[in-house]
């Protein structure tokens, strides 16, 4: 564990000492006209545009620079072309400009900047190489970063050695309940929750190692830690309902409840859920200044999924929480109460994140919501180590109870098999006559204790002979 946190340091590290500035680069060569999107940038109040294009070759064409001070410029922007030039840029460059080699961006506020390669001229042959360093101003951890994911790759980082510290004490919960003799199912579904985290995580880190080696962020990284942080959440769902359901409180558990349909009903949501995922790809432009999977059209099929299974966690849990009528149970249904409408709103977290995130500036948006669910797991995670601690809990009185149970049932099996075995006495190994049981009662009733028929029927019975025995 602590070799992971030293790893993932040093690349931290690396990250640091090796950041030079976001390096757009390329090759376009088409012919004219051509509109193309190069990329975009949210800087701060302040920050540098080094711009590096053979524009001796191509004196007609012209890098615009569109900055969202320009209303609805994103949505302009998707249907602008040559034939249909509805925006203005706000600065040009090219072969003619004052500023062909660098420019200074100075604002009140942070801003996105929006970049495109364009040559209206017809038939025109492009060929155009480009090299465009995007830089704030700032220490130079935060300068090769966009504005609106400043302080994601800090959180990143602090949340995984969180994690991994989270990961520790669970291991150290599950010493202490393997000690003495408890089921630690639950501490081992923590466990595997909390590894699937730090990989997810793990992979962030490693896109912003590719961030640092002047480069765009990496999407099939991105993509693949989503698709990790959506099975976690699925997983976490899963998690929640089978407690509440009785699996850590009840040792009638697996015949009780139907565990088929828990699993399937959460396999569907976590296929359903990378299906949007992977869909909402087609919605999600690149010129759009703020970027969440939740937060589109498939997005919002999810969240109300997502609806769905909290509603089926609430419902199931008061069920269940009805069946527990005997004086007994008084700690199971105060469990219940208060792990019910706890984690009910953690499973409903998604939806109150992506409606939070509306009231943030968009350059502030995906940032918000990164930390907020990174806050929002680490500490339900938190919840779940304190609610199963190996010590001073009161859920730990019905493990004492199941222990019995189950060790009651233990030496009533050892009973029942020591009843079974037949027990032969030979007096004479010539005799041939089939071995009974001396053992004679005053009415003459034979106790047989012989091996059990297929059925287990009739076992240890007395059978009543008329017939004399010689």
């Amino acid at each position: 564990m602590y070799k992971v946190i030293y790893i993932y340091l040093i690349f931290f590290i690396y990250f640091i000492c090796n950041a030079n500035g976001i390096v757009l680069k390329g090759h376009v060569k088409q012919f004219s006209p051509i509109y193309n999107y190069v990329g975009k940038f949210c800087f701060e109040k302040e920050g540098t545009i080094n711009v590096n294009v053979n524009w001796e070759e191509n004196q007609s064409t012209s890098l615009y620079l569109f900055s969202d001070n320009i209303k609805n410029v994103v949505h302009d922007l998707k249907r602008s072309s040559c034939s249909n030039e509805v925006v203005n840029p706000d600065f040009i460059f090219n072969s003619t400009s004052d500023y062909s080699k660098s420019y200074t961006v100075v604002g009140q506020r942070d801003r996105f900047w929006y970049m495109f390669f364009v040559d209206c001229t017809p038939n025109i042959a492009v060929h155009l190489d480009y090299e465009i360093t995007l830089k704030n101003n700032g220490d130079s951890f935060n300068s090769i970063i966009s504005a609106d994911q400043q302080s994601i790759p800090q959180t990143h980082f602090f949340f995984f050695a969180f994690f991994c510290l989270l990961m520790i004490v669970t291991v150290i919960w599950v010493h202490f309940y393997y000690k003495k003799h408890y089921h630690f199912n639950v501490l081992s579904y923590t466990m595997a929750l909390l590894s699937l985290t730090e990989i997810s995580i793990l992979i962030y880190g490693i896109n912003w190692i590719f961030v640092s080696r002047n480069q765009n962020s990496n999407k099939y990284l991105i993509e693949v830690g989503n698709w990790i942080g959506i099975i976690v959440t699925n997983a976490f769902y899963l998690f929640l309902i089978l407690i509440g359901s009785g699996w850590s409180t009840s040792v009638y558990f697996l015949s009780t409840i139907n565990l088929k349909w828990h699993f399937i009903l959460i396999f569907i949501s976590t296929c359903i859920s990378l299906a949007m995922s992977n869909i909402s790809n087609i919605y999600i432009s690149d010129l759009d200044n703020y970027i969440y999977f939740l937060d589109t059209l498939p997005g919002y099929i999810v969240l109300l999924l997502y609806f769905t299974i909290t509603t089926y966690f609430v419902t199931s849990n008061v069920v269940h929480y009805r069946f527990l009528t005997k004086p007994e149970d008084e700690i199971k249904r105060k469990f219940i109460r208060l792990f019910t409408p706890l984690f009910a709103l953690y499973m409903l977290s998604p939806i109150f994140v992506v409606i939070c995130s509306h009231f943030v500036d968009p350059w502030n948006r995906y940032k918000t919501i990164v930390i907020l669910n990174l806050c929002i797991n680490a500490f339900y995670f938190m919840i779940i180590l304190l609610m199963f601690r190996p010590f001073k809990n009161p859920l730990l009185e019905i493990l004492d109870i199941i222990i019995e149970l189950k060790e009651t049932d233990k030496d009533i099996e050892n009973k029942n098999n020591n009843n079974s075995t037949t027990t032969i006495s030979i007096n004479n190994n010539n005799d041939t006559t089939p071995p009974v049981n001396n053992n004679i009662d005053d009415e003459n009733n034979i106790n047989f204790s012989s091996t059990p028929f297929e059925k287990g029927e009739n076992k240890g019975k007395k059978h009543k002979y008329s017939k004399e025995l010689n």
